[in-house]
């Protein structure tokens, strides 16, 4: 029996056990992390343009894609206080590349984990705000909201003559 190594072990049990638990006595608990965080990756947009939006949630799902199991959207609210709701999805972004040796053929490398994302357009000029919902087995929890600013563009909107 090797007992350095057992003495070590020991007393590494001890101190994660007794000592660690207790060695930040009268620090401050850290902040948990909000169950449902929105961000918003086009703060400035004009009319007609995509918005585009990132939901960040705490829990991870047998099967995103059901419904019945959880439902992702945007609700966002107009400058003229009109709301409109706005599924998300489940997307990941990927990189492609093309194959060595074959010009014809191309790789698609996944270069983020999968995540929850919305896109939004509007003819509505002004100040927006947007929540994020989410509704799974365990109720249903909003995020904080965010703003985003459309301005006016020149033009008649989304079909191009």
């Amino acid at each position: 029996m090797d007992t350095p190594r057992t003495a070590m072990a020991v007393a590494a049990w001890l101190w994660a056990a007794v000592v660690a638990p207790h060695a930040w006595v009268g620090a401050a608990p850290a902040e948990k992390p909000p169950a449902l965080q929105l961000e918003v990756l086009t703060p400035q947009a004009a009319q007609y343009e995509r918005i585009e939006f990132r939901v960040q949630t705490d829990r991870s799902y047998r099967n995103p894609f059901d419904p019945d199991e959880v439902e992702m959207a945007l609700r966002i609210r107009g400058p003229q206080g009109a709301e409109v709701v706005v599924p998300a999805f489940l997307g990941q972004d990927y990189r492609r590349q093309q194959v060595p040796g074959d010009p014809r053929r191309d790789w698609c490398y996944p270069a983020s984990m999968p995540g929850w994302k919305a896109r939004f357009a509007t003819g509505q000029v002004g100040r927006h705000t947007a929540v994020a919902v989410r509704r799974d087995a365990a109720g249903t929890t909003e995020s904080a909201p965010v703003a985003f600013e459309v301005r006016p563009k020149p033009g008649r909107g989304f079909v191009r003559a």
